[in-house]
């Protein structure tokens, strides 16, 4: 590295540059800027030389840090704007300022701002300002020294004590006029007093969109998740420990024993108060980027919305998988044979007074077609078929679906559906006659009679075992796990010889166990856990019968469990 002398000093490695005359200057890495940046935010008063300097020190806070090799991935900049007692833009809109270098000069990098008194209110209203617009912050982290989060107490007293004045000694009266004045006139002095319309407006916007990730009502561009460090003085009679502490606690604060002033002026790297920022930088090292954990954040609502809003516990469920070389039965239909799901059971806390049982023949979005969650679909992936299945069994279901009632004693028979209540009491169901049908559906609907509908909302017991069809040449089977589940026991059963079955599991989540069982001509897949798997987990389950005169091997899928549409597209 080489090292390069400027009008602001020796920095190895880095070069002076001035980004916006007046506001935005600092060390750039020489060989080209860096995608992250940190930003020195000075507060009331202040000044990017005065604010980060000890006067004994011949080296600022940001020179410290551009000079530290450990740091070289960062550029460090210091954002400037007016402050002095005769006036200033209020924080609002040095925000907007902030926010303007940041949408320009340095609208592809990441940033972490590093704060001082006033200069954290700024860096917050920039955060809130943009996610209410509904734009990213490109904000990686955010260290605050001493930040009235909650105003200072001493400016509402000081307003508070201003009727008194008149009592007092002349000599004291021009001093209680120049308050007055301050106060009443000064922007940004007015910001700092505690229970002000400004901090009370950024308090809770803070809290809404920012603290452990925001309401997650909130759309997920209109909230994010920042890594803050609240450092205070004990010896800061300014601003005390509560104003900058605000929401934060032990995690994200440490207490300094230095005054108000002095808290970001460290003298060499060793420093606590350079220590403090270190240990923050190097806990965010490989924080995700702004814009993908907003995009994380985006997928994650969707989950959570049509996947995470339902628990289910103690998941059975047993398939079965004749020979298909066993013609006891006649052929249910062209191309197809039989399967057998011999138990369904899970726990859950009943959420709504109508049970569906679908039916679904390819990629439908049964949860965007049917206003209730189904509590089962069998579904087979038409789109998984050769061309060979295609032209003898797609026709057939297809057309079978145009007949609903004879569909529904094709797809569902001998039907077997309990409710049991916590203590084991059945709670009777109402079958709807008519079939709810779509392209490429069918389902039909079990309610709740008025009478037990005070079962609403408690935990309840759902059994469900049928028998139904398959294309005969499938070899390939998945369990879909469709929400939240607490403990699952799931057997796959393939009968007849076989030439091989595999298992492939995709857990999200802690996995479970899988292991085969076989047993003469009778081959088992048990994926057993106790422990929660999230939505969108499965276990394909492929196999090969070995028997001759069988359909050329499919690669047919079909999804078959407690398990809404969307996971027949995974």
């Amino acid at each position: 590295m080489r090292r390069r002398k400027t009008a602001k000093g020796t920095v190895t490695g880095r070069e002076f540059v001035v980004l916006t005359r007046g506001v935005l200057d600092g060390w750039q890495n020489t060989r080209g800027p860096n995608r992250q940046v940190l930003i020195f935010v000075h507060g009331f008063l202040g000044s990017t030389e005065a604010t980060w300097r000890a006067r004994q020190s011949n080296v600022s806070f940001p020179e410290l840090v551009a000079g530290d090799p450990q740091f070289e991935s960062y550029d460090v900049l210091r954002f400037q704007y007016k402050t002095g007692l005769l006036g200033g833009a209020d924080p609002e809109h040095v925000a907007r300022l902030l926010r303007n270098e940041l949408d320009g000069r340095l609208k592809h990098c990441d940033v972490v701002l590093v704060a001082h008194s006033m200069g954290g209110l700024v860096s917050m209203q920039y955060v809130v300002q943009t996610l209410i617009d509904g734009q990213t912050p490109r904000v990686r982290g955010l260290v605050m020294y001493g930040t009235p989060t909650t105003g200072l107490e001493a400016l509402r007293l000081a307003r508070m004590a201003l009727p008194l004045g008149a009592g007092i000694a002349k000599w004291v009266w021009p001093v209680v006029l120049v308050l007055k004045w301050l106060l009443s006139r000064h922007k940004q002095l007015a910001s700092l007093e505690g229970a002000c319309t400004f901090l009370e407006k950024l308090h809770g916007y803070w809290i809404q969109r920012v603290v452990n990730g925001g309401d997650p009502a909130l759309d997920a561009q209109q909230r994010a998740w920042i890594p803050v460090r609240v450092v205070t003085g004990n010896e800061d009679w300014v601003v005390g420990e509560r104003s900058a502490k605000g929401v934060y606690g032990e995690i994200d604060w440490c207490p300094l024993d230095y005054d108000h002033r002095a808290l970001v002026k460290p003298e060499a790297t060793d420093d606590p108060r350079y220590q403090r920022l270190a240990e923050f930088l190097h806990q965010i090292e490989f924080q995700k980027a702004p814009a993908v954990l907003t995009q994380l954040r985006r997928e994650s609502d969707r989950i959570w919305a049509h996947r995470c809003d339902r628990c289910i516990y103690d998941w059975e469920f047993e398939i079965h998988f004749p020979d298909p070389q066993d013609r006891q039965s006649p052929e249910p239909l062209p191309g197809c044979a039989t399967l057998e799901i011999k138990r369904c059971s899970y726990r859950l806390r009943l959420d709504q007074d109508i049970l569906t049982l679908a039916f679904a023949l390819g990629r439908v979005p049964l949860d965007t077609l049917l206003p209730r969650k189904p509590f089962f679909i069998h579904g087979i992936r038409a789109d998984k078929m050769s061309e060979r299945e295609q032209e003898v069994v797609l026709p057939a279901l297809q057309n079978l679906l145009n007949t609903p009632d004879v569909a529904w004693q094709r797809f569902f028979q001998d039907v077997s559906l309990r409710l049991l209540t916590a203590d084991g009491v059945a709670v009777p169901l109402e079958v709807k006659p008519e079939k709810k049908t779509g392209n490429g559906y069918i389902a039909a609907e079990f309610h709740l009679p008025t009478g037990q509908k005070r079962v609403l909302g408690q935990e309840v017991k759902l059994e469900f075992s049928c028998r139904s069809i398959r294309p005969a040449a499938l070899q390939t089977y998945t369990v879909a796990y469709p929400w939240m589940t607490i403990g699952s026991n799931v057997q796959v059963v393939v009968h007849g010889p076989l030439d091989y079955i595999v298992p492939s599991p995709f857990f999200l989540g802690k996995p479970g166990s899988v292991h085969l069982e076989e047993y003469g001509r009778q081959h088992t897949v048990h994926i057993h856990t106790q422990d929660l798997v999230l939505p969108r987990s499965k276990v394909q389950v492929h196999w090969r019968h070995r028997t001759e005169g069988v359909i050329e091997p499919a690669r047919a899928a079909v999804a078959v469990a407690a398990v809404p549409q969307e996971e027949q597209r995974s």
